[in-house]
């Protein structure tokens, strides 16, 4: 995809680069630390390190130094979105309810052709009831006696009156302990409803999908299109659905709700899959290289110690840690020489 500028695009601004999107966030998340203010010299070193690691990388960066030039000279109002996304995002030190969220709004205003350049996405995470930070959970308990944990990286709209009890999750997972009480409750996502029977179960909102997993009771999935029947899944299964479709059920996940005590259960997990799931409780970036991608791993790990987890690794697998910052880590095949 050409880098030069292109009157197709909005505003006249270039027209982004064709590299992986994991490079884009990489660059999106340096953006937000140099335009914090606070940018100590070992982490200048750092961006260097990182700029000149790969072409891609500085594809990357020169692409945000040429769309910052190009707002800066249309001034005014075309300038102030991109400004507040930056300015309003906490640098990468900070445990922030909202960071990983606006750091993916300049990721697809910048790079995935997002539109108006705004952090308007955001918006419905930042005003939510409940909120947890990256790597945090919290369990509330409602006025109609439900209990509700919230897993990393969520947030929920508790919205009760008269006729009927609302929980509406904006981003993230949840855990759902039904109350005893006369309205009905509706767990609300952007995929459809969720309506239980005196249960408890957990959701989590996938990229173009809902995972619904079901610990007890019954739950009907009604999808947010129309002319789709509702689907009905019993204790001990699971099924994903979307606007249009519910997924075949397929049975639970004995995991499935270990992240509630804190821990993840890995049985025989391929690495790549490990590091992803790992990742939604840490900032940063954290990547695997391709040849030890498929390297299976047991056991069960402390959410709440990322760093612990990873320098376990090398004593499981034949791999190397490699952390370039705190929040840039990479694991790679065990070298020889080790």
């Amino acid at each position: 995809m050409s880098e030069s500028w292109s009157a197709d695009t909005e505003e006249g601004l270039p027209t982004p680069p064709d590299i992986p999107k994991e490079i884009a966030r990489q660059a999106v998340e340096w953006l937000v630390e140099w335009q914090s203010g606070d940018m100590a010299a070992d982490r200048q070193e750092a961006f260097r390190h990182w700029h000149d690691a790969d072409p891609d990388h500085r594809r990357a960066w020169r692409h945000i130094e040429q769309v910052n030039q190009r707002l800066r000279d249309l001034g005014g109002p075309h300038r102030a979105p991109l400004a507040r996304a930056t300015l309003l995002t906490p640098p990468l030190s900070s445990r922030s309810r909202t960071r990983r969220h606006l750091v993916q709004s300049l990721v697809a205003a910048l790079f995935l052709g997002g539109g108006a350049w705004s952090t308007r996405d955001a918006w419905p995470v930042w005003r939510a009831d409940l909120r947890t930070a990256v790597g945090e959970r919290a369990t509330h308990r409602l006025e109609d006696g439900t209990e509700l944990t919230l897993n990393t990286d969520s947030a929920v709209d508790v919205l009760f009156d008269d006729q009927q009890r609302r929980l509406r999750l904006v981003a993230g997972e949840i855990m759902v302990n039904t109350g005893q009480d006369r309205r009905p409750l509706v767990v609300e996502t952007g995929q459809g409803e969720l309506r239980p029977l005196g249960t408890r179960f957990t959701v989590r909102v996938l990229d173009d999908a809902v995972r619904l997993s079901v610990l007890e009771g019954v739950v009907a999935i009604h999808p947010r299109g129309q002319g789709h029947e509702a689907a009905r899944v019993p204790a001990g299964q699971q099924r994903r659905f979307n606007a249009f479709d519910v997924a075949p059920a397929a049975p639970l996940d004995d995991n499935a709700a270990a992240w509630t005590h804190g821990m993840l259960v890995a049985s025989n997990l391929r690495l790549a899959d490990f590091l992803t799931e790992l990742d939604r409780y840490r900032n940063g970036s954290l990547s695997c290289d391709p040849a030890v991608a498929d390297l299976r791993l047991s056991g069960t790990y402390p959410l709440a110690d990322s760093d612990r987890v990873l320098t376990a690794l090398p004593g499981i697998l034949p791999v190397e840690v490699r952390f370039l910052t705190r929040y840039w880590v990479r694991i790679l095949p065990k070298s020889s020489s080790g």
